[in-house]
């Protein structure tokens, strides 16, 4: 009856299997610390997305016009439908595709506006939106307005079809958190109307 040959080097095998044990254990023990980092990293970034979107600004720019027998009203108003407040860091205006400082601009539009056949009275409004200015959410703003009176017919051709097309506004703004976008009506390089993050 044959036995079964005894380990040479008993020692040996043992503290080979010994070795092969611990660096088991390490390397589990690296495994789960690895997936406990991931879950951290994940967790602080959904923090950070709720963050950000607790105090998100999304201003919206849209223009109406109304028409009667005797008055026509137009304008632009801007919206922040957003659950942030809006911090203004510059404005974009164009007329007929040309870029206009602030002032220049209004006072052309309220002379064209004042030329209107039979015109009786023009009333006009503008809300400044300069650097640093503060939009609050959820609060609604004319950025600029015309009522024109007429003391015989109007024109037959509305002030909103004739103005609103030839303006264009951009916004550029940030949030608390300092990310920032742009919102504009009539976009100079597409003639849209969107808003885009710009981070």
């Amino acid at each position: 009856m044959k036995t079964k040959p005894k380990p040479i080097f008993p020692a040996i095998a043992g503290f080979f299997r010994h070795i092969q044990q611990r660096t088991s254990v390490a390397l589990m023990a690296s495994i789960v610390s690895v997936c406990a980092l991931g879950v951290s990293w994940y967790q602080v970034q959904l923090s950070r997305q709720q963050q950000l979107a607790s105090v998100w600004p999304y201003l919206s720019i849209s223009g109406y016009g109304t028409a009667n027998d005797k008055e026509q009203a137009w304008g632009v108003k801007v919206t922040n439908n957003g659950l942030g407040p809006a911090i203004i860091e510059r404005v974009e205006l164009r007329l007929d595709g040309k870029a206009l400082p602030s002032d220049v601009f209004m006072e052309t539009l309220r002379a064209e506006n004042a030329k209107a056949d039979s015109l009786l009275r023009l009333d006009f409004t503008s809300n400044d939106l300069g650097h640093g200015s503060v939009f609050a959410a959820s609060s609604t703003e004319n950025w600029v307005s015309f009522l024109q009176v007429f003391e015989g017919k109007p024109p037959s051709n509305t002030a909103s079809n004739v103005y609103l097309p030839r303006v264009s506004l951009s916004i550029f703004y940030k949030s608390l958190y300092d990310e920032h976008w742009v919102s504009c009506f009539n976009c100079p390089d597409t003639g849209l109307d969107e808003v885009r993050k710009l981070d």
